[in-house]
């Protein structure tokens, strides 16, 4: 009886490691992650933070992760550096406006639009 209640306690115990292995990082520098030079701290997204008050689809195509969207339009962050369509110290984008921003004011984050807030 005891040997089965410690492998019930084993494979319990992997099966908690690997759901939490499925919820991505951490935390992810957005800078690195997209390769923008930025003029601000790089934002350090508290992807678990974020994973508290939100589910996986309000941010990712699935929730498995993968691509961002917001409003039915996806969103390739890397993709917009390389064309230009992202910049460097610059707040008018759509990942601002679309993703971020947008998010914020309908969860009413406080200061949900200030540099500080992501921009530590």
């Amino acid at each position: 009886m005891k040997k089965l209640a410690v492998i019930m306690l084993i494979v319990f115990s992997m099966a908690l490691v690997a759901i939490a292995a499925d919820k991505g990082p951490e935390t992810i520098n957005l800078a690195e992650k997209w390769g923008l030079e930025t003029k601000k701290s790089p934002v350090i997204f508290d992807h678990a933070k974020h994973q508290q008050n939100n589910t996986c689809t309000d941010c990712h195509a699935t929730a498995e992760g993968g691509a961002l969207v917001s409003g039915g339009k996806t969103f390739d962050p890397k993709a917009m550096v390389a064309s230009g369509e992202l910049k460097k110290g610059g707040t008018k984008n759509d990942v601002h406006d679309e993703l971020c921003w947008k998010c914020h004011k309908e969860k009413k984050v406080p200061k949900g639009k200030s540099c500080k807030t992501c921009h530590e």
